[in-house]
């Protein structure tokens, strides 16, 4: 009996491991409303053992704040050790914001791991507040603020009545209205869990993507809350495009680098669309054309024109985009054939030029003043050359229609596969070309629908001269040159029903975790303002003490006369 006890007892727990691996459910929305437009997930845990609370106490800003004679004695307690608080600082806290007829109000939300010191944190925190007791649950409450917790749970509800919204179709203001924050707080308690988001499946789905911090975004929710948009598009019958929508976002601050991992969702009839038409790989060729020696920030995409034919009828918009294209000659089918789907955007080889102009107080000499310019250029596929020639000759019918004249600084060429647009002449000519450039970042992109990549390092030193005009400003881009390296974006395939994309910020150190770098940056950068902000201040009143003593020197002298001239009269 014995082994086949154990045979039983393992198959169970094989069951309830898989039950809760694919569970529809999770504990994290138990207290959100399921409408909450914005939620924010933060891993205690995780960022705990990345940036432990001993090496932010070593920054130089906490040192400074810790050090400030203003700072309340129970803050400074908390930043000896936050869990002085009573908060659960190592388990799940949770913020999100919910938008009603009284304006707005955000609730942050965790576990409490010592009760005790959590009620003497409260009674500090909202002083002279008023307590209540329900049952298990406490509520303190003062002005706009109350929080409300047991022995496990914690939930502050913060008004913020100013974040209002104003619809002109009914002409009322809903800022400034009062809400009774202890009864909001009872509710958030008091949720059934079919209102919440414990049973939503992409939430759950969102809080088992192992990450340090986790967004959710229901813009579905936010286009509603948009009086005048909400109303537009019901009335244009657009609403099928936001119905359903949903963001998230999973962020990890690893060795050297910041990722995040997004998806979108969309409803039934744009989801049908994005999985049949979906975005094949970005072509390589398209890039390795560009004729630059460096690339300051590139955008290249592949997509299926018919998607976007699709659309376009779900939104009922055919007929009148073809009414409005006829006068340039063509219309949307001509557009869809004329387009094999890919397309490329590139910033490139920032200068700098100096401009001339005459001055306004001598006519015999000039000024001069100092631009930026990157190299832009923008290049797409041709699926039907006679198709796109009709869109090109539409475009510059508009553009003969402008007053202004376009031609001496934008530049465009087509071949049989690419047409390519500019404000350099030669290189919208070289791109038709061939293929030579050979960019290390292109590997990085490689099977990705959408993509992108920014030179941070690039970008940041052709903006040295101006940066050190101030000393401050200079020490700010310094730190900044030897903190980023550059950003990647990739994705764009349709997954699991939703559009998957992946951000990937790059450090220059790559063998320091990037959340004690971010401390450390954020940390010397605000002390490096409050220096600059204190040395303004000081400059301020210095400046302003030598006026008044010249205004007390003038009134003394004015005081003299009037004397003299009312003796004179006496």
């Amino acid at each position: 009996m014995q082994p086949h006890f154990k045979s039983y007892l393992l198959a169970g727990i094989g069951a309830i491991i898989i039950l809760a691996s694919c569970s529809k459910t999770n504990t994290q929305g138990k207290f959100i409303p399921k409408d909450a437009p914005l939620v924010i997930h933060i891993n205690g845990a995780s960022l705990s053992e990345k940036l432990p609370w001993d090496e932010i106490k070593q920054s130089q800003f906490f040192k400074e704040t810790y050090s400030d004679s203003t700072v309340p004695g129970f803050i400074k307690k908390v930043l000896d050790n936050p869990e002085n608080s009573g908060i659960d600082v190592k388990g799940d806290l949770l913020l999100f914001g919910i938008q009603d007829s009284a304006g707005s109000y955000f609730c942050l939300q965790g576990n409490i791991k010592d009760a005790t010191k959590f009620d003497a944190f409260n009674n500090e925190v909202i002083t002279a507040g008023a307590k209540s007791e329900d049952g298990e649950i406490k509520y303190i409450i003062k002005d706009r603020i109350a929080a409300g917790w047991n022995k496990e749970k914690f939930i502050y509800i913060i008004d913020m009545p100013n974040i209002g919204r104003y619809d002109t179709y009914s002409n009322i203001d809903t800022k400034n209205k009062s809400r009774d924050v202890n009864a909001t707080c009872k509710s958030i308690f008091a949720l059934k869990e079919d209102n919440t988001l414990a049973k939503d499946e992409k939430f759950t789905a969102l809080m088992k993507e192992k990450g340090d911090v986790h967004f959710w975004i229901n813009m579905e929710v936010i286009y509603n809350e948009i009086p005048n948009v909400s109303k537009a598009y019901d009335m244009l019958n657009l609403n099928k495009l936001y119905t359903g929508t949903r963001s998230t976002a999973t962020i990890n601050f690893e060795n050297g680098k910041i990722t995040a991992d997004t998806k979108n969702y969309v409803g039934e009839e744009l989801s049908s669309i994005f999985k049949k038409y979906e975005g094949g790989n970005i072509d390589e060729d398209m890039i390795k054309r560009i004729p630059a020696k460096n690339i300051a920030a590139l955008f290249v995409m592949n997509y299926k024109p018919e998607a976007i034919k699709k659309i376009i009828e779900i939104s009922g918009f055919g007929e009148l985009l073809n009414l409005g294209m006829s006068f340039l000659g063509f219309n949307v089918d001509d557009f869809i054939k004329a387009n094999k789907g890919d397309v490329v955007i590139a910033l490139t080889d920032i200068k700098q030029q100096v401009h001339t102009y005459p001055s306004y107080e001598d006519s015999t000499k000039t000024n001069t003043y100092t631009t930026t310019d990157p190299e832009f250029l923008f290049a797409t596929s041709i699926a039907d050359k006679n198709a796109f020639n009709l869109i090109i000759n539409g475009v510059k019918k508009l553009s003969q229609k402008s007053d202004k004249d376009l031609s001496k600084s934008i530049f465009y060429n087509s071949n049989e596969k690419y047409f390519v647009i500019g404000n350099n002449k030669e290189n919208t000519d070289k791109y038709l070309g061939s293929p030579s450039a050979n960019f290390d970042f292109i590997k990085k992109l490689n099977n990705s629908s959408i993509a992108g990549y920014a030179d941070i390092q690039y970008i940041m030193r052709k903006f040295e001269s101006e940066a050190a005009k101030d000393s401050t400003s200079k020490a700010m881009y310094d730190l900044s040159v030897k903190m980023w390296e550059n950003v990647f974006l990739t994705g764009g395939k349709y997954t699991n029903g939703g559009l998957t994309q992946q951000f990937e910020i790059n450090l220059v150190d790559k063998n320091t975790n990037s959340l004690k770098q971010l401390n450390n940056y954020i940390s010397t950068i605000a002390s490096l303002a409050k220096e600059h902000e204190k040395k303004m201040m000081e400059k301020f009143n210095q400046t302003h003490h030598e006026t008044g003593e010249d205004e007390e020197e003038t009134f003394g002298i004015d005081e003299e006369i009037t004397t003299d001239t009312s003796d004179n009269k006496k």
